[in-house]
């Protein structure tokens, strides 16, 4: 599961990582491709649109039945409520920008008697709680972004170049060749260390570190089988993973892999004791630049000392942790699951951004845990499983990630959660498939999918706006999605998503930011036939609403 931090097996390479199960991360040398946007620390150009605006206006609203997503407008500080007797008052903050709306700008409530933000109470410290998270999870994240070729530097080795070397005859049982792996937590350095085949799959090969804890025989057969099994499945739902590989030459282009590479077109999955010990895996795009190696020969060139490119294996490389792959049957299966996350990781950067796209992170993250999600049932992830796992972090964190916002822990949590009441409203697994195979990605490609199923046509707004509401009235996740998908024969389950309420309140007078596409739900008490409460002055990029139920 790529979903710690990136993912249950995602890792995060802030500098040209590209998928870790749980972590994401992104390249220095890059533009922020993460979709992630700054806080909102200045003002817009126009040095108004982010000032608070004074609270002039009260409104009153009678309440004849449950009403949905009731509108504040801006300037209103005061609300009343009749007829709301045995009712419960929800008002939601919710911000449909790419910008951070910090606490000391966004909402709270207060008592009518009370002014200004005398009532607030500080955010509580996201790093503070981050633990309690992953010790819920079992496991971290890693997220990374992936190695873009305008990115990646080259230099003069001051050797001249000898001409590409052979490249060997395919691996076999027993073979073995150094590989880097991982020699730190963060995944950004990495060592050379001396690995052995263990056994061939039909599309993979099983690796292990010499002088490493090393998987016994039946495990490393059990866990070939398992990605043989669902190698053909995954490519059909989510595309293929490229067979190219950039090398150098003058520039950066995609040559066969097979020109390139001893062990061809097959997948590697090495397995060893990562730095981190819970890291279950991670997919990094360095691997799918030419070594280092025949980047020298080849051109007298060696890469530049800030790209993790220096470390490419040169393939179609996964790294999984040795503590899952040989734990308990569900460490084993949450492995197997993260196998997949990962795959979906690799085919993303095949088919995205080795296109010319550049997706986020939150974007890329929520298509990786689908793949789990596709496949829970028959994996038999239980608790594991992101329905579960996922929409319970979800429903204590939700306030603490903004959607688009892919910068802590609980963005899994957020992701899944919107990625999951997507497709179970609008088209199951073939709404996976558009959505990676058409030529967009984030938004865009998210809404041009929803409206091939849906006669009803939609914006991003308002398919967020649907969304938000749904996780206060906790509705529409509980559909149970059985059916064969047209990208091929399979019949796949998706399992109902269970967990009520989805999302819980907060205190009405904590202090929170509101994140990209985030939202805050707060609730008022009632003790009477009216309640009157009073809003604090906010942005007009804050929305507010109030669901009565």
């Amino acid at each position: 599961m790529a979903s710690a931090l990136c993912l249950a097996g995602c890792a995060t390479d802030i500098m040209e990582a590209d998928d870790v199960e749980m972590t994401y991360k992104y390249d220095e040398n890059d533009e922020d491709e993460s979709g992630n946007a700054d806080s909102e620390g200045s003002q817009d150009s126009s040095g108004s649109i982010d000032d608070l605006i004074p609270n002039t206006k009260n409104e009153t609203f009678t309440i004849s039945k449950a009403k949905e997503m009731l509108s504040i407008g801006d300037g209103v500080g005061s609300v009343t409520l009749n007829n709301v007797k045995g009712k419960s008052v929800y008002v939601i903050s919710q911000n449909n920008t790419k910008k951070t709306i910090n606490t000391a700008r966004a909402m709270t409530i207060a008592s009518l008697a009370a002014t200004g933000r005398a009532a607030v109470k500080k955010q509580a410290d996201i790093s503070d709680t981050e633990t309690e998270l992953e010790d819920y999870n079992g496991f971290s994240a890693v997220v990374q972004v992936p190695v873009t070729v305008n990115s990646v530097g080259v230099k003069e080795s001051g050797r001249a170049a000898s001409g590409r070397s052979s490249i060997g005859a395919a691996p076999h049982i027993g073979s073995q060749k150094s590989i880097f792996v991982d020699a730190n937590e963060a995944l950004t350095k990495f060592t050379k260390k001396k690995a052995k085949v263990e056994y061939e799959g039909k599309y993979c090969y099983i690796w292990s570190i010499v002088d490493d804890k090393i998987l016994d025989s039946v495990s490393c057969k059990n866990m070939a089988d398992s990605f043989d099994e669902y190698y053909l499945e995954m490519r059909s739902i989510f595309g293929k993973e490229s067979d190219k590989i950039y090398i150098y030459n003058s520039g950066f282009k995609l040559d066969d892999m097979k020109k390139h590479t001893d062990t061809g077109t097959k997948v590697n999955i090495i397995v060893y004791s990562m730095s981190k010990p819970t890291t279950i895996g991670y997919f990094h795009s360095k691997d799918y630049y030419e070594t280092e190696e025949e980047l020298s020969s080849t051109t007298g060139k060696l890469y530049s000392e800030n790209s993790s490119t220096r470390y490419s294996n040169g393939g179609k490389y996964f790294y999984i942790n040795y503590r899952y792959a040989s734990g308990t049957f569900q460490e084993k299966t949450l492995a197997t699951s993260t196998l997949l996350h990962e795959f979906q990781h690799m085919i993303h950067f095949s088919v995205k951004n080795m296109a010319g796209l550049k997706p986020s992170a939150w974007y890329n993250e929520m298509l990786s845990m689908l793949a789990e999600d596709i496949f829970a049932t028959r994996l038999n992830t239980g608790i594991k499983a992101p329905s579960v796992m996922r929409m319970g972090s979800f429903h204590k964190n939700y306030y603490k990630s903004g959607l688009t916002d892919f910068s802590t822990t609980y963005a899994y949590g957020t992701s899944y959660s919107f990625g999951g009441w997507l497709v179970r409203n609008f088209g199951g697994v073939n709404l996976v498939h558009l959505m990676m195979t058409n030529n967009k990605v984030d938004e865009d490609s998210i809404v041009a999918a929803v409206n091939t199923f849906s006669p009803k046509k939609y914006d991003f707004d308002t398919l967020f706006n649907e969304y938000v509401d749904d996780c206060v009235n906790s509705r529409n996740f509980n559909i149970r999605l059985t059916g064969t998908a047209d990208v091929n024969e399979k019949n796949y389950t998706l399992n109902p998503i269970t967990n009520t309420p989805i999302v819980s309140p907060v205190d009405k007078s904590l202090g929170a930011d509101v994140g990209p596409y985030g939202f805050v739900v707060r609730q008022v008490e009632v003790s009477g036939s009216s309640c009157t409460f009073e809003l604090s002055e906010r942005t007009s990029r804050e929305r507010v609403h109030i669901i009565v139920k």
